[in-house]
């Protein structure tokens, strides 16, 4: 087994290893861990965080942030480094740059990527349970568009599933240049990496959780990220065919992609209503898979079974009985196209 493989297999076997006596010892550990300020986290981890300069035919073409889970292992976002012939990096206040390192490991689903270093490093301490509850307070270091070093704070605001993958949801902001930068909680210790934010919404930020770096494999066996940009047309997007299917408890739709582009990456919100226009119920949903130029993908949603059995106007309804009429709003947020 590779060095590598030991070394994830080392920062996550606590989540596996857990039972009743282990996880009350944790609970413990957790009361004892002293709670920094934002100055003690900047100090204690600026050292460990570095700005990653990625090359193609010899040109700079993507800069983001990473950080060391060891003291030669480097952690980022894997559309940081995709496709990159040469990747170096520098430390905050260091003016050396350093040669040399090389992508490992990777993951387009999780987008995560592991950087050996011929230098060795200070380390972050990693908290990979994922026990951060929502309402936590959090913070991000990176090198937003180029300015090294910078910290930013927030709180844990939500946690997202989407098609069995988490995302940590943060109001601590997010910029060109934060993606690869470690999400920290308030004892210091990595719970996250920064990793994509809506342009077209107020403060919706997303890092991928820790634990998902054993999801890495051998970068031969990963296939490219291919590059896009941010669309702008509010009807590139729309919903249609939205089906109930009482029976499975769930809806299916379309998304019906209008525009003569590869579109990817849309995030969107379904809103329910009664028909006298009251909201009952919304969902916050992200379709990463690609979809054709004038080409629709059938989708499926059960969110309006949390509501389901909820009373409307006085009444309990369910599955099984007379329930409300309602409609759906589709509220296109952001998208991505691809070039």
């Amino acid at each position: 087994m590779k060095w590598y493989s030991l070394l994830l297999g080392a920062l996550l076997i606590i989540v596996s290893c857990t039972n009743g006596s282990s996880s009350s010892s944790k609970e413990q550990e957790d009361s004892t861990k002293v709670v920094l300020s934002a100055e003690g986290i900047y100090k204690q981890n600026i050292g460990k965080v570095a700005m990653i300069i990625s090359y193609k035919d010899g040109i700079p073409y993507s800069q983001g942030s990473g950080f060391f889970i060891d003291k030669n292992i480097l952690v980022t976002n894997f559309h940081c480094v995709a496709g990159a012939e040469r990747v170096e990096f520098k430390i905050a206040g260091n003016e050396e740059v350093y040669k040399g390192a090389k992508v490992v490991k990777a993951s387009d689903d999780y987008d995560l990527a592991i950087i050996k270093t011929k230098q060795d490093f200070p380390f972050v301490k990693v908290d990979s349970l994922g026990k951060e509850k929502v309402g936590s307070k959090i913070y991000a270091i990176g090198n937003p568009r180029g300015l090294e070093g910078t910290i930013s704070d927030g709180i844990l605001s939500g946690k997202r599933d989407n098609e069995g993958i988490e995302y940590l949801q943060i109001t601590a902001p997010i910029n060109s240049g934060n993606s690869g930068g470690p999400v920290l909680n308030d004892k210091g210790e990595v719970i996250g990496v920064s990793t994509f934010t809506f342009r077209n919404s107020q403060n919706l930020n997303f890092a991928m959780p820790i634990k998902y770096i054993s999801q890495c494999k051998d970068v031969e066996l990963v296939k490219p990220i291919k590059s896009a940009k941010i669309g702008s047309k509010s009807d590139a997007v729309a919903m249609t065919s939205f089906i109930k299917d009482e029976n499975e408890h769930l809806a299916h739709f379309s998304l019906k992609n209008n525009t003569d582009d590869v579109v990817t990456n849309i995030y969107y919100i379904l809103i329910f209503k009664t028909t006298s226009g009251e909201v009952i119920h919304y969902e916050e949903r992200l379709e990463k898979e690609e979809i054709a130029p004038q080409l629709a993908k059938r989708s499926a949603t059960n969110g309006f079974s949390d509501w389901y059995d909820y009373s409307c106007n006085g009444e309990t309804h369910s599955f099984n009985n007379r329930h409300p009429k309602f409609t759906v709003e589709f509220r296109l947020i952001s998208y991505e196209i691809e070039e």
